[in-house]
């Protein structure tokens, strides 16, 4: 399970895009820096979710762009046997 740390970079005065962002249920907001700058979490169940959901929110129209800050793949790592 993907967990990304994303910075979401809207037009100035947008706020209104929150909501629409907050709306579901896979994305948790931080809150809004300097009205346009807006830090997120995304939790998905395979990176091919995450990058659907990126896409889509690069989509709306208010939104300049998606930074993705950081990846944590570590829920989805299967430990391999040590070597002897």
């Amino acid at each position: 399970m993907p967990i990304s740390g994303l910075v979401i970079r809207m037009k100035h005065g947008r706020v209104e895009l929150r909501d629409q962002i907050a709306s579901d249920p896979r994305i948790t907001l931080g809150d809004l820096q300097q009205r346009s700058f807006l830090p997120a979490v995304l939790e998905t169940a395979t990176l091919e979710e995450s990058e659907a959901v990126v896409e889509e929110l690069l989509s709306r129209e208010g939104i300049l762009g998606v930074d993705i800050v950081t990846v944590d793949f570590s829920d989805g790592i299967v430990p391999t046997a040590e070597a002897s």
